[in-house]
């Protein structure tokens, strides 16, 4: 049997995003997959090529989604939005999710699982938040602890490291509402929504964290993609 075949969308040029990419693609290797870079395109028949090509898809992260996207007018404290990066990954999920091939989405991703599924984002959480959400400095470590809600996916994965959990954060915007079929299964100790679950889906889980850089020095976090590759099979 061969290795699965793991589409991640272009992220998109400079050194934060082809650091990123690289971390992505490691903890895939290490999981036993082969990822390939997806150019972006909107045409129909190259995502059909890419649904057929793959075996199952990671979304993600980076900039933030356009608020027009989830019925909101944009406000002043939104971040970067890259338009052509939200046309490409959302019609590629909107394709998707009709299927039955896996799908992980890490952070931007998790938020794009969600607003694909009818959700909302909180577009700054800056003033609301009471714990770190954006130490870009302490991506290999903990910086916030998470609690893991009721069976899922993600629960058997990290398994047993424990129904509380510390992560890194890098990010400013989070999931308001989860939008339908979208079962909330971890929060931050602050009450935001740490990770999702679609359980209509053999695998649609997002985590609102950056697990590729915490992988390397914590097998409970290389675990999140051992079970999304396992999952491409």
């Amino acid at each position: 049997m061969g290795k699965p075949v793991v589409g991640i969308p272009y992220i998109g040029k400079g050194v934060h995003n082809h650091i990123m990419l690289m971390h992505y693609m490691v903890a895939l290797l290490r999981a036993g997959a082969k990822p390939i870079v997806l150019k972006r395109s909107t045409k129909p028949e190259v995502l059909e090529q890419y649904l057929a090509h793959c075996d199952g898809f990671l979304m993600p992260g980076g900039a933030d989604i356009q608020p027009s996207r989830y019925g909101r007018e944009k406000e002043p404290a939104c971040g970067k939005i890259d338009m052509e990066r939200d046309a490409f990954e959302l019609a590629l999920l909107e394709m998707l999710l009709p299927t039955q091939k896996p799908i992980l989405g890490i952070c931007r991703g998790c938020q794009a699982l969600a607003v694909v599924s009818g959700g909302t984002l909180y577009q700054d959480i800056t003033p609301l938040q009471s714990c770190q959400h954006n130490d870009k400095m302490n991506l290999p470590r903990g910086v916030h602890t998470i609690t893991l809600q009721g069976e899922s996916l993600l629960r058997d994965s990290l398994q047993p490291a424990g129904d509380t959990l510390r992560v890194n954060s890098m990010h400013h915007q989070a999931i308001e509402q989860p939008g339908e079929g979208v079962r909330v299964i971890a929060r931050s100790s602050d009450g935001f929504i740490e990770a999702i679950q679609r359980d209509d889906r053999v695998f649609c889980v997002g985590v609102q964290w950056h697990p590729e850089h915490m992988a390397p020095r914590n097998k409970a976090q290389q675990r999140i993609f051992n079970t999304f590759v396992q999952a491409c099979y």
